[in-house]
């Protein structure tokens, strides 16, 4: 799903940058003496196993320092922004999460004008910085970031930008993970289903529960209601608040 994730299709006021403007293969002079950071945007509706495991192997590899996660602000149906942020925090917290990764939810909706942003954001990356553009080794032709070294050179001079590749993940019968059937999974509250799409180290309960919160909870919260009301211990139905009468007593009203 890494393709989708990470070609979403500009919206019609984000033309942030024009990348036909500008001369590709442009190269800078001198090394590069900063941080190598990989940018991994999508929409991650949510995150799932596949997002993870492509994850940790691009933050183990030798040529990477610094990975950025880039969570599109647009909310799907069962699945918002916030809750999207709220499972790659608890995934970081795995014990074989990499700990050379930070999350941050993009201004863009659009993957390829986020990653143009923070190119050209002084505050994220500095002169001496190399951008690690991720890529899917699937992605044959593609050109969304042939201009970006082009763009940092005149939007944030000393920045390099390169491209690496990695395989996409596939689950054991050989086909991608789908955020979509997670989703689905979600909105049928169909937890069985949903769990396939978790990390093997993940609490898939309290994972689950961010979509559907103590679910087990309120079904025996309200079976012991059901029980006191037969049993005469509580007036659920009515005025009454099932501790006896009311109290009308008055204090501003004299005696």
């Amino acid at each position: 799903e890494m393709t989708e994730q990470m070609s979403q299709d500009q919206g019609p006021n984000e033309s942030l940058v024009k990348e036909a403007n500008y001369t590709p293969n442009i190269e800078m002079i001198g090394e590069a003496s900063g941080k190598r950071v990989t940018l991994f945007p999508g929409k991650f509706k949510p995150p799932h196993r596949g997002h993870y495991e492509l994850l940790k192997k691009v933050a183990n590899r030798s040529d990477v320092d610094e990975v950025v996660i880039m969570i599109s602000p647009v909310s799907q149906p069962g699945v918002t922004t916030q809750q999207s942020l709220q499972i790659w925090s608890k995934y970081l917290e795995l014990s074989d999460a990499p700990k050379n990764v930070s999350v941050e939810v993009s201004t863009y909706r659009s993957p390829v004008t986020s990653v143009y942003e923070y190119i050209s954001d002084p505050t994220k990356s500095k002169s001496g910085d190399t951008i690690l553009l991720l890529k899917s080794s699937k992605d044959i032709g593609d050109q969304r970031y042939k201009g970006a070294q082009s763009y940092a050179e005149r939007s944030n001079p000393g920045i390099k930008v390169e491209e690496i590749e990695e395989n996409p993940i596939t689950r054991p019968d050989g086909e991608p993970y789908n955020g979509g059937d997670a989703r689905e999974a979600i909105l049928q509250k169909n937890q069985k289903l949903f769990n396939t799409f978790m990390p093997s180290k993940a609490d898939s309960d309290k994972i689950w529960n961010i979509f559907h919160p103590n679910t087990e909870f309120e079904e025996e919260v309200d079976g012991m209601i059901g029980e006191m009301s037969a049993m005469g211990l509580g007036n659920v139905s009515g005025g009454g608040s099932g501790f006896g009468p009311p109290n009308n007593y008055n204090p501003y009203k004299s005696t």
